[in-house]
């Protein structure tokens, strides 16, 4: 999770680079992989740690920005489920004993 202390968030904020497209984003993430590697060595809970924070970086961007963000289009430009949401409540409400 990436909520350290102030602190710390102020020191490493000087190192944030400012990539200008998704391949020099890639290229930021991989060399810090890279960094962090040399300095913790080549082991499996270097391997776990990494692919661990990488995982968690996805979730957390998922959760609290991509769904606000689709949920922001979504209402901007119109929902496509809604016929298929108006079915699965049908079925539902003719089937409400098996959700209880």
């Amino acid at each position: 999770m990436p909520y350290i202390k102030n602190n710390r968030r102020h020191l490493l904020e000087p190192v944030i680079l400012d990539p200008q497209n998704a391949g020099e984003l890639n290229y930021c993430i991989t060399r810090l992989i890279v960094k962090y590697v040399i300095k913790h060595g080549l082991n499996y809970e270097t391997m776990s740690s990494i692919t661990g924070v990488l995982q968690d970086v996805q979730d957390e961007f998922h959760n609290r920005i991509y769904h606000l963000y689709e949920h922001i289009k979504c209402h901007e430009n119109g929902d496509v489920y809604t016929e298929l949401l108006n079915e699965i409540q049908k079925y539902k409400n003719t089937h409400l004993e098996e959700f209880i």
